[in-house]
């Protein structure tokens, strides 16, 4: 199911969206930035084998932070 958000629950929904996902989450976004909180919560997901698809368009992440999407 498709969910849009504004920035007022983005933070909150976002992690509901990550931690529920039991088969396979995808992520569409203008804009990449990744706290520590959703990093921790995407890792997790990886562990578990789950397949996470994140799609975006620009980004200001640093290179350590695409190494770590890679």
């Amino acid at each position: 199911m498709s969910k849009f958000l504004n920035t007022t629950a983005t933070s909150y929904i976002l992690e509901d969206l990550v931690n529920n996902a039991k088969e396979k989450l995808i992520l569409i976004s203008p804009f990449l930035q990744l706290n520590e909180r959703i990093k921790e919560l995407l890792e997790d997901k990886n562990r578990l084998k789950i397949d996470v698809r994140i799609i975006y368009g620009k980004s200001e992440l640093q290179p350590d932070e695409i190494r770590w999407l890679s």
